[in-house]
């Protein structure tokens, strides 16, 4: 699951993995303690802002 936020020209997305899971578990990793970050929503979080992209300049290719 993530999160999308949109600024209200429609140019500029935010797109992150849901309930700040990455931030947690990289603080979690600062202070030395094992954790395990489920890739699959940093993935989709990325697709959202290729896909996001591929809208503003109009390339389907992208958007695939």
């Amino acid at each position: 699951m993530t999160s999308v936020l949109m600024c209200p020209d429609g140019k500029t997305i935010e797109a992150e993995a849901a309930h700040g899971t990455v931030t947690r578990h990289y603080r979690e990793h600062q202070k030395g303690n094992p954790t395990s970050t489920n890739p699959v929503a940093s993935i989709f979080a990325w697709s959202r802002g290729l896909d996001h992209r591929g809208k503003l300049d109009s390339n389907d290719a992208l958007r695939k």
